[in-house]
């Protein structure tokens, strides 16, 4: 009989036949044996072609949720999962060759609960380079720190033991933000030392393209911002603490003057995009 993978890859899936293919080739050209770990896509409804792209790959099981939304789908993907990790990314993203070898290694450590990757951006637009360079320092800043209030998750490059998933609960079904609280409520129980951040553990993002992209996803963050904060009790950098990431980042990155001054202006309009989105969900009573 074949023993059980020691890690679950979940998957979950809408419409995403822009970059399913390349996602799921990622995950089955991993540099492990193939006998370490399972993939497991989660049709959430989709309507396009997701699902054929799936069937190209034998190595991926197949299932659905109908239930709308993304935690639950990953929800779903648990509960079929037999590893004793479950590593989490999404239908957008290229996950590096050695991503699972570096997700298992970081497990070796008993003490970790949580595991957190880097995501990567690969179009060529200054605007967006500049601003991934920001978000790399501050995500070493908030993830290699003891403040625990700042933590956050990512399931575009995540993985958590199971047992701490069944000890602490499964993904909250809320629309944005449940990474965040499940990172958040494992910390909480277990100390800072459940988490470790490694920056080597890559992701590409494929769906963030350009500076007007990443507005829009600021917009969308800052809309649902109040809601998973309050069930995380999780705080944003002060002001100050983003003046000290900008800093950081111009000083490690060598950013020019007019490098420096984009940067600046651009995170000047990401906070704005954030806050409309914090105002346009207070209107809207969500």
């Amino acid at each position: 009989m074949a023993s059980d993978p020691v890690i679950s890859v979940i998957v979950p899936f809408h419409d995403s036949a822009t970059w399913l293919d390349a996602c799921l080739h990622s995950l089955t050209t991993q540099d492990i044996d193939d006998h370490l770990f399972e993939i497991i896509a989660i049709n959430n409804n989709s309507t396009d072609h997701s699902v054929a792209i799936v069937r190209k790959y034998p190595k991926v099981i197949l299932i659905s949720e109908t239930i709308q939304g993304s935690y639950a789908a990953r929800n779903t993907g648990l509960r079929h999962a037999k590893g004793r990790i479950a590593a989490f990314t999404d239908a957008d993203c290229v996950a590096a060759h050695d991503w699972l070898s570096r997700m298992i290694s970081a497990f070796d450590d008993e003490k970790i609960s949580v595991v957190l990757g880097t995501r990567i951006l690969t179009a060529d637009n200054i605007i967006l380079k500049l601003w991934s360079l920001y978000e790399k320092h501050k995500e070493i800043l908030i993830l290699n720190g003891n403040d625990s209030s700042r933590f956050y998750g990512h399931t575009n490059n995540m993985a958590v033991r199971r047992s701490a998933i069944e000890h602490h609960g499964y993904f909250h079904e809320i629309e944005r933000g449940a990474d965040t609280v499940m990172v958040r409520n494992i910390v909480k129980n277990e100390g800072v030392d459940a988490l470790r951040y490694c920056q080597n553990t890559r992701v590409t993002h494929l769906e963030i393209v350009s500076g007007r992209s990443v507005l829009a996803k600021l917009f969308l963050y800052g809309r649902s911002s109040k809601f998973y904060r309050s069930m995380a009790n999780a705080q944003p950098l002060t002001f100050t603490q983003r003046w000290d990431v900008y800093r950081q980042t111009i000083r490690d990155e060598r950013l020019s003057r007019l490098q420096s001054l984009l940067l600046f202006a651009f995170l000047l309009i990401g906070m704005t995009f954030w806050t409309g989105g914090v105002i346009s969900a207070a209107l809207s009573g969500t």
